[in-house]
């Protein structure tokens, strides 16, 4: 009868350890990619329902001011160095105290506030696209790149409660972050 020490045995018995931990790290690997496809289609869905929603903008009743947050904000959207200051922005009290500063093109978050609540007042459907559209695409932009996972939802009542005011912030710590970064990409390049 073979022993434990059996080189023959303990050759199996690696051979079948090796293929069965292999067997688990495809499965777990196959697992990751599937819930990576749910949340790029998650992204798809609601970037189309961004893009709806920046169609129904497309109104001479819109503020200027807030088309020009939508515009600012569809540049983070694609810009997955962004999502690094995006925990901060939305979650630490002191990036939201700073972030009252106005942003690249001189508008400051009350501005835009203030036309939000007079859009609200004079075009209702209009301010709930607007709405709509901030918010499908922050949460679009945290599905769609993997370095944002679970950066933005935790903020989500924040963003419901204030929309202009948290895609301000957004956009603007995006601007302050590309305004760090542009000295060493140019100096890498």
């Amino acid at each position: 009868m073979p022993t434990i020490t059996d080189p023959t045995i303990l050759s199996s018995l690696m051979l079948t350890i090796s293929l069965g931990t292999g067997f688990l790290a495809l499965d777990a690997r196959r697992d990751r990619h599937r819930a990576r496809e749910v949340e790029l289609q998650e992204a798809i869905s609601l970037l189309k329902l961004h893009c709806d929603t920046l169609e129904r903008l497309d109104d001479d009743d819109m503020p200027d001011d807030l088309l020009g947050l939508v515009v600012d904000l569809n540049i983070v959207l694609h810009d997955p160095d962004a999502c690094r200051q995006t925990r901060a922005l939305i979650l630490d009290e002191d990036a939201r105290a700073e972030s009252r500063e106005r942003n690249s093109t001189g508008v400051s978050a009350d501005v835009e506030i203030e036309a939000f609540r007079e859009l609200m007042g004079r075009r209702s459907d209009l301010a709930i696209a607007f709405m709509q559209c901030l918010v499908s695409g922050l949460l679009a932009f945290e599905k769609r790149w993997p370095e944002c996972a679970g950066k933005i939802a935790p903020g989500l009542p924040r963003i419901i409660v204030s929309p202009v005011e948290e895609a301000h912030r957004v956009v603007q710590a995006a601007e302050r972050f590309r305004s760090w970064s542009t000295p060493v990409t140019a100096a890498a390049a």
